[in-house]
């Protein structure tokens, strides 16, 4: 029954680091769309996932995608746009 219990925790502890690893991999696209307005392979973030936790999240090589980048783009439209303020002026009379 032991046996039986880990393999579960197990599975299931495998399954959330994968499904969180492709949050923040999603994440970290986002963030770079927002600051660069141009495209991203899904390697380059999957790459750089690698690197900054150190092996421990490993996305290299994985069939799965991330979010497309125009629907990150289409989303995010109003995103660090500024908006201007429309004053009217008064016109004075003579």
């Amino acid at each position: 029954m032991t046996n039986i219990n880990t393999r579960s925790h197990l599975c299931t502890g495998i399954f959330f680091k994968l499904v969180n690893s492709f949050n923040i991999a999603n994440h970290m696209k986002k963030c770079f769309l927002n600051w660069n307005k141009d495209t991203v392979e899904n390697d380059v973030i999957f790459n750089h996932l690698f690197e900054l936790s150190e092996g421990k999240l490993n996305l290299k090589g994985s069939d799965e995608i991330l979010l497309d980048t125009m629907t990150i783009l289409k989303n995010n439209k109003s995103y660090g746009a500024k908006k201007t303020l429309k004053t009217k002026k008064k016109h004075m009379l003579p």
